[in-house]
C-alpha cells in the first residue's frame, strides 16, 4: 500500500486538539469581545454622568419583589419605579433594580434622588445606582477563560499538525516495529478513531516510543502487532516523531 500524503487540512480534520481548542475558542472570543464592549460602555456612561450629570428630586411610585427559579436555585430582585421632571420640564417615569437595603429605605410616594443626563433624561440613575459592573465581569471572565484554554489547546493542536507536516518532509527516516493497535477514546461523526503505537530507535541507537495521528478503524487494522513500518524522527528531538507507515 502506497503512502498517502498529508495535507494540513487532512491531518486538522483528525486533530481531537485543533477542533476542541478551535470550539472553545471561538465560543469564548465572542464573550470576550461583549465583555470588553460593556466594560468600556459602562466606563464611557460613568465619565458622562460625572461630567454632565444633574441631580434632582423624583419620587417612588412603586415597589416590587420578583422572584424566580432557575434549576434549584432561588433569586429575588428588588424594582422601584419613580418619576421625576428634567430641567427642561419633560416628566420622566423611570423602573429600576435596586439593592435590599434601598428598597427598604424607600417608601412610596416618598422622594428619591435621581441623577440623569440633561440630553437624555431617560438616561438616568437613581440613588445608590451606578454603571452595571456585573454584566461586563460575567462576559470578560467567560471570555478570558474560553478563549484563553481554547486558543492554548488550539495553538498546541496548530503546531503538533505543523511539526508532523515538516517531520514527514524533512525527519529522518526509521524502522517502526508496531506494539499496540487500539481505539483512542475518540470519535469523528460517530466514527471511533483508532491509533497504532510503535518503537523505534534514532541515529543514536536510543529506542523511544510514538503514536500515530488519530485513524480510521479500517486504515489502523491493517496493522498487528510486530509488523514493520516506517517513521519520521526529529535528529534535533529524537523523542518526536511521526508514523509514516508504508512508504
Amino acid at each position: 500500500m502506497r503512502r498517502r500524503e498529508k495535507s494540513f487540512f487532512g491531518l486538522a480534520k483528525r486533530s481531537f486538539p485543533f477542533w476542541f481548542g478551535g470550539i472553545w475558542f471561538v465560543v469564548g472570543a465572542p464573550f470576550l469581545v461583549l465583555g470588553l464592549y460593556f466594560s468600556v460602555d459602562a466606563f464611557l456612561q460613568r465619565e458622562e454622568f460625572k461630567r454632565e450629570g444633574q441631580v434632582t428630586q423624583g419620587i417612588v411610585l412603586t415597589k416590587q419583589i420578583s422572584r424566580s427559579q432557575r434549576d434549584t436555585r432561588k433569586s429575588t430582585n428588588y424594582w422601584v419605579g419613580y418619576r421625576f421632571t428634567a430641567a427642561d420640564g419633560r416628566v420622566v417615569r423611570s423602573e429600576a433594580q435596586v439593592s435590599r437595603d434601598l428598597w427598604d429605605r424607600l417608601v412610596e410616594r416618598e422622594p428619591v434622588q435621581v441623577t440623569y443626563l440633561p440630553s437624555r433624561p431617560r438616561t438616568n440613575w437613581i440613588e445608590g445606582q451606578g454603571p452595571n459592573w456585573m454584566l461586563p465581569l460575567v462576559f470578560a471572565l467567560l471570555g478570558v477563560v474560553l478563549a484563553s484554554i481554547g486558543g492554548w489547546i488550539l495553538l498546541k493542536g496548530v503546531s503538533g499538525i505543523a511539526r508532523e507536516l515538516r517531520l514527514q518532509s524533512e525527519g529522518t527516516i526509521a524502522e517502526a516495529t508496531v506494539v499496540e493497535v487500539g481505539p483512542a477514546s475518540v470519535t469523528f461523526n460517530g466514527v471511533p478513531q483508532w491509533r497504532i503505537r510503535y518503537h523505534y530507535q534514532d541515529h543514536r541507537g536510543r529506542t523511544h516510543s510514538g503514536a500515530s495521528g488519530l485513524m480510521a478503524p479500517d486504515e489502523a487494522q491493517e496493522w498487528k502487532v510486530g509488523d514493520k513500518g516506517t517513521a519520521r524522527y526529529d535528529t534535533r528531538a529524537p523523542r518526536k516523531s511521526v508514523w509514516v507507515g508504508r512508504p
